[in-house]
């Protein structure tokens, strides 16, 4: 099955360890997918995650300009409710990233019940993932400089 940039393959389990893994991974990814619905989205698209008692980012701090993850939990917030144009705003990389968190709950959940174990490859080079990083922050950059100034 492809995904891309992911190839995603479904092995039989070799241990207990990989099904423990799965177990773990598919909690966590679910963690991420409901705790947003039991937050209400910040008006400023950032700072959601301060209602986890998490610190403000740092960058944003020092900087006065978003990092590539700020508005990720107002993102998912919004997404949660349906509102994909105030997801996008608030972070235009956390639809696609939930979009993939969705996918990978299914995949896990299904291969927790067939009893197989998953196995994730990437043909995305360091600098692939670098470029697809820094054109998502220009983005969100673009999107920022025109809510803050028009």
């Amino acid at each position: 099955m492809r995904l891309w940039p992911l190839r995603i393959f479904l092995e039989k389990a070799r241990t207990k360890g990989d099904l423990l893994s799965q177990w773990v991974l598919l909690a966590f990814c679910t963690a991420l997918l409901i705790i947003p619905a039991f937050l209400v989205p910040d008006p400023a698209m950032y700072g959601t995650h301060q209602k986890l008692l998490l610190p403000p980012c740092i960058f944003h701090y020092v900087t006065h300009v978003p990092c590539l993850f700020c508005g990720s939990t107002t993102s998912f917030a919004w997404l949660v409710r349906g509102n994909l144009p105030a997801a996008f705003l608030a972070n235009p990389l956390a639809p696609v990233v939930f979009l993939y968190l969705v996918f990978f709950v299914l995949i896990l959940t299904h291969s927790l019940l067939t009893g197989k174990t998953v196995r994730i490859t990437t043909r995305l080079s360091l600098w692939g993932g670098l470029w697809l990083f820094l054109v998502m922050w220009g983005i969100k950059l673009l999107v920022w400089y025109f809510q803050k100034h028009c």
